[in-house]
C-alpha cells in the first residue's frame, strides 16, 4: 500500500523533465557557471532515463577535485544541476555518481567534506530543499562521519544527523524507544504489533496536529482497522511529560498508543507537525512525512480491499449447507 505521495510530485517531475531536456544540449554543456563540462549523450540514446544515466555516470569523471572548492557559488550551482537529474536516473547510477564525487573529494580535499555535505544538505535535506531525499543526502553525511580529519562540533553535528537518518529514513528499522504513557507507566515501541503502524509525532500546541487527531478519530475506516488490530496509531509527544500533553492524550481514542518521548529528535526527523511515519509489521519505515489526506485515502482504500476480498471469498463458497451446518441447524 502506497500512502506516500508528495503534493508537488507532478510539478517537480515536469520541471525536472525540462531541465533534463536542456541538459543534453550542446549549449547547456557550455554553461559557464558549471565546474564540470556537462556530458552530452550520444544521439542514439533517446530514452530520458538512459540519457539521465549517461549524464550522471559521466558527470564527475573529468572534474578537477583539487580546485572544486575555488568557487563555492559555482559548486553549489553545479551540485544543483546534478541533483536535478537524479529523479530521472536509476538508483544504482545515482549512487555510483555520488560515490565518484565523494571519493574524489576524500582524496584531494578531505577537510572540505563538511562543506560539500552542507551544499548537499541545502539541495536534498533542508526543510526548503528542492530535491528532498534522505537517500541522496545520507552518503554525504556518512563520508563526513567516516573522515577522521573532521573533528569537534562540526563532526558532532553530522554524527547526530547520521543517527537520525539511519533510524527513521525509508527502509530503516525504527529503534525500540521507551515512552511515558499518560498514566506514568513506561511503554516500548518494540511491543507495538500490527500489520500497519502509523507513528504520529504530535504537539498539543499545534493546530494542524489537533485537526489531524480529530480527522483520524472520526474516520470510520481508521477506527475499524484499529478495532480489528490491523492498524496501530502511535501518538508521541516529542517532549517531557506534561499536564497539557496528558489532557490531549486522554482525548484520543482508547485504541491508540499514546506517550511522550523527550529524546525523539535524536532518532526522528520532525521538520513539520504532525510528523507522520508509516511503518510495517517489522517496524521498517515505509514512508515518512505522510500527509493526513493521504493517510485517510490509503486506509479507506485498505478497508474497501478487505471488504471486497471477503465478499469474493463468500461468493466462492458452494451453495447450500454443508453437513456441519445442517447438524448445527438441527
Amino acid at each position: 500500500m502506497n500512502i506516500y505521495k508528495y503534493a508537488q510530485s507532478m510539478r517537480r517531475m515536469a520541471t525536472i523533465a525540462v531541465i533534463a531536456t536542456i541538459a543534453v544540449s550542446a549549449s547547456y554543456a557550455a554553461e559557464p557557471q558549471l565546474l564540470v563540462e556537462m556530458p552530452v549523450p550520444p544521439s542514439e540514446i533517446v530514452r530520458m532515463d538512459q540519457r539521465a544515466n549517461y549524464i550522471l555516470d559521466n558527470f564527475w569523471k573529468n572534474c578537477n577535485f583539487k580546485s572544486i572548492f575555488s568557487s563555492k557559488e559555482r559548486l553549489d550551482y553545479t551540485m544543483g544541476q546534478f541533483f536535478a537529474l537524479t529523479p530521472l536516473a536509476t538508483a544504482d547510477t545515482v549512487h555510483i555518481a555520488i560515490n565518484r564525487l565523494l571519493t574524489g573529494v576524500e582524496k584531494s580535499a578531505p577537510k572540505q567534506l563538511p562543506e560539500l555535505a552542507r551544499i548537499a544538505e541545502r539541495w536534498t535535506y533542508a526543510d526548503s530543499a528542492e530535491y528532498q531525499s534522505d537517500e541522496l543526502y545520507l552518503p554525504f553525511v556518512k563520508a563526513v562521519v567516516d573522515c577522521k580529519k573532521v573533528k569537534g562540533a562540526e563532526r558532532a553535528r553530522f554524527e547526530a544527523q547520521y543517527t537520525t537518518l539511519t533510524s527513521s529514513s525509508v527502509g530503516c528499522t525504527v529503534p525500540d524507544f521507551e515512552f511515558v504513557r499518560p498514566d506514568g507507566s513506561i511503554g516500548h515501541f518494540g511491543e507495538v504489533d500490527a500489520p500497519h503502524i502509523l507513528l504520529m509525532f504530535f504537539d498539543p500546541d499545534c493546530a494542524d496536529c489537533r485537526l489531524a487527531k480529530a480527522r483520524f478519530s472520526a474516520d470510520y475506516a481508521i477506527n475499524w482497522l484499529c478495532e480489528k488490530g490491523i492498524l496501530k496509531i502511535v501518538a508521541i509527544y516529542p517532549g517531557e511529560d506534561s499536564d497539557q500533553w496528558r489532557a490531549e492524550a486522554l482525548d484520543m481514542p482508547d485504541t491508540w498508543v499514546k506517550g511522550s518521548y523527550a529524546d525523539a529528535d535524536t532518532y526522528f526527523a520532525m521538520p513539520t507537525m504532525p510528523m507522520l511515519y508509516y511503518i510495517d509489521k517489522q517496524h521498517v519505515v515505509q514512508a515518512k512525512d505522510v500527509k493526513p489526506d493521504n493517510v485517510l485515502k490509503a486506509f479507506q482504500a485498505l478497508v474497501r480491499s478487505i471488504v471486497n476480498s471477503a465478499q469474493a471469498a463468500d461468493s466462492d463458497k458452494p451453495a447450500g449447507n454443508t453437513d456441519e451446518e445442517q447438524n448445527k441447524s438441527e
